[in-house]
């Protein structure tokens, strides 16, 4: 599912939706509220019908939204997503936010969600930092889209081994 602010920035322009944050955080709290609770429906949807719920997010990553604006405005927000998942029986919890999130990990790791995504952006020897630093977090690291370029197998599987050994 949509999280919230990734919902919020398909329903109000994009930089309307940054400006805002800025110069007025309650209404984008009042859309960002509307928008949980319309992805708390869904979740519920998904659980009634026994599908996990994935949680993709991506609009929060810096530099779209500040590491200051997500704890201030959109953390409380995941907490809430996330808090109602657990309770809900997901044992698993999702929270898929692509690009370099190295700036906003702590505040990641507090959401409730107990995986995370390291994109590929992230060096390897960076991404096995953040995985002593966060040990009681899942977490799952993108390849490069260009492994996939390869036409030969080989290419794939070396990328694959590559990483899968480093981690």
């Amino acid at each position: 599912i949509s999280g919230p602010f990734s919902m919020a920035s398909k329903l109000l322009a994009h930089d309307d939706l940054i400006m805002g944050c800025i110069i007025n955080p309650d209404r984008i709290k009042e859309l960002l509220s509307f928008c949980t609770q319309t992805a708390i429906l869904y979740a519920n949807a998904f659980i009634a019908a026994g599908a996990d719920v994935i949680v993709f997010d991506s609009y929060v990553v810096p530099p779209m939204l500040s590491p200051e604006l997500y704890e201030e405005l959109v953390l409380p927000f995941h907490k809430e997503l996330f808090g109602f998942l657990k309770q809900n029986g997901a044992v698993w919890r999702p929270l898929i936010v692509g690009g370099d999130t190295r700036l906003i990990l702590p505040q990641l790791t507090e959401s409730g969600a107990n995986q995370l995504l390291i994109d590929y952006s992230v060096p390897l020897n960076e991404a096995a930092d953040i995985l002593d630093r966060f040990p009681d977090t899942l977490f799952r690291y993108n390849l490069s889209p260009l492994f996939m370029q390869s036409p030969k197998i080989e290419n794939i599987i070396k990328g694959v081994a590559e990483v899968a050994g480093f981690l």
